[in-house]
Parts: structure tokens; C-alpha cells; sequence
């Protein structure tokens, strides 16, 4: 069940008749961990935690751990608690302000660089600078990681072609050629769903009209497909509930995507 629907009031009901310090609101995949962090035996309307078995990480698994018999502490805990709730807020208004950024976070900015009248046609004119800075500035980032994630498990094509023997043998028909850009695609869409699926169950199947990236070698388990074929315009086709095709400037924007693909591998894993 979505948690965001079912269940909270009744944890509420149960933690207010309680000694309780910490409630846990699970449908067996994700946990939200609750406490009384703002008015003392009164849940807290947020979780300060959240873990969940399909999508984790190092940090997440080191907060786990707090709970376990041999660490738990409550005041150890109690501690933290605060600081994982509001940086998980902060998080999400983050995200949010990258996609749509508000007209204050645009005044903020342009203030600071602008010596001009700041009018509302200023910052009109500015809004779509600042997102084009901070998609920029992300992707830089990215690219920084990028290269070294490609320096430790850099891939040629033959490299891939090894990786796929089967498909070597059932496609030798003539005009597929795999390129560098499609290969550091692949690299790409392994880095991101590595801590959901063993990246040996990534494989790349190129063919005459786009480069299929699939779980387990299996037509019916497509990620994604790449449409590059040495055109200018690039795109990548995805396999979600949404299932479109989405164009893009660089091959770096698939890491904009990461959610996409872990969505779709999230209905063959199930």
C-alpha cells in the first residue's frame, strides 16, 4: 500500500497510549520511522527516517543500524533524529526548486549578481537563466563522478559485445555498429541501478534502429532504448508508467533519469 494513504492515524492512536518513543509505519518494503520530536507524546506528522529494501544506501544502512538490539540507544537516536528529518525536507523542497524554481529563489540569486533594477520583468527574464545555471551546475557534477565511475570500469565495445556472446551469435546481421556514445550510455544506466540490480544483469543488445539496454538479456524486460544512431537529435525511450520517449542534449542527461529507470526495474523485480 502507498504509506502516504493508509494507516498513519492508527500509529498516531497507538503511540499516544504508549511509553513509546519511536513508531514505525511499514508495508514490508519501505519504513517510516516516527517520533515526538516537535511536542512530546504527539507523533510527529513527518518520519525522521526512512529506509527502504529496494532503494538504499551506505548512509541509509548506518542509521539502520541505530535500531538494531546490540546499538539501539534511544537517546543516541533521538539525537540525530532531528537532523534526518529536516535534511530530508530540505531534500525535497530542493528537488522541487530545481525542477519549477520560484520567483524569491530567482530575486535571491539575480541580487547577487545583477546591478540593476530588480523588476518583475527582470526576474522574468532571468527565470529561466538561473534553471538553465542550476541544470548546468548539476550536470557538471555529474560529469565529475562520471569520469571517474568510467575510469574504474571503463568498457569498449568490444568489451560489450564479449559480455553478450548469445546475442553475437543470433544478430550478425550487417550495419550495426555500436559507438563510443551509446557504450558510455550503457556505462551510465549500469552506474545508476547498480545498488538495485547486480550490474552483470545489464546487457546492451544494439540493433539496426536503436540500442536496447535490458534486465537479464530479456526482450521483455527493456530499461531503456537508446536512440542515438549518429543523429544530432538524441533519444532515450523509457519503460515506466509513463512510457515515452524523452529527447536530450547530452548523454549525461540520463543521470537527470535515474528514478525513471529504477521505476521500470522495480516492475520486473517485484
Amino acid at each position: 500500500m502507498n504509506l502516504d494513504q493508509a494507516h498513519f492515524t492508527q500509529l498516531y492512536r497507538y503511540f499516544s497510549v504508549t511509553p513509546a518513543r519511536f513508531g514505525v509505519l511499514t508495508n514490508g518494503v519501505e519504513y517510516r520511522f516516527f517520533s515526538d520530536l516537535d511536542d512530546r507524546n504527539k507523533l510527529d506528522d513527518q518520519p525522521f527516517f526512512r529506509f527502504d529494501l529496494l532503494d538504499h544506501n551506505d548512509r541509509d544502512l548506518e542509521e539502520l543500524k541505530k535500531f538494531s538490539k546490540s546499538d539501539f540507544e534511544v537517546d543516541n537516536i533521538l539525537g540525530s533524529a532531528s537532523q534526518l528529518k529536516y535534511i530530508s525536507l530540505i531534500q525535497e523542497e530542493f528537488s522541487s526548486l530545481i525542477t519549477d524554481v520560484p520567483e524569491d529563489f530567482v530575486k535571491f540569486i539575480v541580487s547577487r549578481v545583477y546591478e540593476g533594477r530588480m523588476t518583475q520583468s527582470v526576474v522574468s527574464e532571468f527565470k529561466p537563466t538561473v534553471y538553465d545555471a542550476i541544470q548546468q551546475f548539476i550536470r557538471e557534477q555529474v560529469d565529475t563522478r562520471l569520469k571517474k565511475a568510467l575510469n574504474s570500469s571503463d568498457l569498449s565495445v568490444n568489451d560489450v559485445m564479449r559480455s553478450d556472446p548469445a546475442e553475437k551469435e543470433a544478430e550478425p546481421e550487417d550495419g550495426i555498429e555500436t559507438t563510443q556514445e551509446e557504450i558510455d550510455a550503457y556505462n551510465i544506466v549500469r552506474a545508476l541501478v547498480c545498488d538495485k540490480v547486480d550490474i552483470e544483469r545489464v546487457v546492451m543488445r544494439d540493433t539496426k534502429s536503436y540500442c536496447g539496454i535490458l534486465l537479464d538479456d530479456n526482450n521483455r524486460k527493456p530499461i531503456c532504448r537508446l536512440r542515438f544512431n549518429g543523429k544530432s537529435i538524441k533519444r532515450v525511450e523509457f519503460f515506466d508508467d509513463e512510457a515515452d520517449r524523452v529527447e536530450i542534449k547530452d548523454i549525461k542527461d540520463i543521470f537527470l533519469f535515474k528514478d525513471r529507470l529504477l521505476n521500470t526495474l522495480d516492475k520486473y523485480i517485484q
